[in-house]
């Protein structure tokens, strides 16, 4: 009798913990298509403004090309602009950004306008709102949103085409552009730096010859190789080069104190970053936007490329590191941080490219 009650108990019990956890998943999910409605919502004044946009260019195709981040990717398919003004010669084009991100397109000559979004789902609303007479989506399907457990909806170019898979389709211009339903047309790409970043690194005082280092991606962890590996190279480049060595982007990484080794970390804007690397010897870092920067300036480089979702040999480029990758890219066949610095010193100084760049990166002794 006792077991049949304890049975019973425990029905109950987990009876109750099914009907609990229905419920949470059901207001999570209320939650979560509320958050989608607001968003979608929020969406209408940047739909009111382009609807304005193309109401004043009537007679005109309005064309938009629709890719609000990341740095790369908005480097990489820079290109896009010019395959869209070829189809579409006389049309007013729209590039739809992130604010964070819109100074990398801001400056094209041939843009019509860039518009500031802060969401996926604020391009889904304006796909959907069929706003553009020709809409270039350049995401990959089933991107992560700022909505926990709901992902980007692709509706216009290849769906197929996703987070999962775009790794294996080749180059981010040409995985993005067969997103979108593009004919993938290689090309490198270019960069309009205004003329407030050019004054902004005139006063920055710069050292005559200067290695860039970047030695960390901001979206992944798992592209960035080890703080005291960076610095063992950093160390090995000042005490046998005259050279300076000049640490970008958001914070500090390399813990190295010499005369010629500074960091600018999270004192440049974009384009300021852009600036400077043009200006630099050689180019040192990881798959990230800075090396994208790099491969648009044909900078000199070694970047360091472990295994990557899985993938060993992507190559995120076109252009530049693309026809010079087997110089340019040391891959490591595992994850990046198992790299050793030794294996890093010696491809340096085995670079033709590193030889090249020796016009201005002058060997001197080493130091005792």
């Amino acid at each position: 009798m006792s077991s049949m009650v304890s049975r019973l108990v425990r029905r109950f019990r987990e009876s109750v913990r099914w009907r609990a956890d229905a419920l949470r998943q059901r207001s999570r999910a209320w939650k979560r298509d509320r958050k989608v409605r607001d968003a979608k919502r929020k969406a209408r004044p940047v739909i009111d403004q382009l609807l304005a946009m193309k109401a004043a260019h009537s007679g005109r195709p309005f064309c938009g090309i629709l890719l609000i981040e990341h740095i790369g990717d908005i480097i990489a398919c820079e290109p896009i602009i010019a395959q869209v003004r070829a189809s579409y010669p006389n049309a007013f084009v729209v590039w739809i950004v992130k604010t964070q991100f819109a100074s990398l397109v801001a400056n094209h000559p041939n843009l019509s306008a860039v518009v500031c979004v802060d969401s996926f789902l604020t391009v889904e609303a304006i796909i959907d709102a069929r706003v553009f007479d020709h809409a270039v989506d350049l995401h990959v399907n089933s991107k992560p949103t700022d909505i926990a457990g709901r992902t980007y909806r692709k509706t216009v170019g290849d769906p197929t085409i996703d987070a999962e898979t775009y790794l294996g389709n080749g180059s981010l211009l040409r995985s993005f552009s067969l997103a979108a339903g593009m004919a993938p047309r290689p090309a490198a790409p270019t960069l309009y730096v205004p003329p407030e970043a050019i004054a902004a690194i005139d006063a920055c005082s710069l050292p005559e010859s200067f290695v860039v280092v970047h030695a960390a991606a901001g979206t992944t962890g798992e592209k960035n190789w080890s703080p005291n590996k960076w610095r063992d190279v950093v160390r090995y480049i000042v005490e046998h080069y005259d050279t300076d060595v000049i640490e970008i982007g958001l914070e500090p990484i390399i813990d190295f104190k010499h005369a010629r080794f500074r960091t600018l970390c999270g004192q440049l804007s974009l384009m300021e970053t852009a600036e400077l690397i043009r200006r630099s010897a050689f180019f040192l870092g990881v798959d990230s936007g800075p090396a994208h920067m790099a491969n648009a300036w044909r900078r000199p480089a070694l970047l360091l490329f472990g295994r990557y979702r899985g993938y060993d040999t992507f190559n995120p480029f076109d252009g530049y590191y693309r026809e010079r990758s087997e110089s340019v890219i040391l891959r490591y066949r595992g994850t990046l941080t198992e790299q050793p610095s030794d294996s890093v010193i010696n491809a340096l100084e085995a670079s033709r490219l590193w030889k090249e760049a020796r016009v201005r990166v002058r060997r001197s002794d080493p130091v005792k």
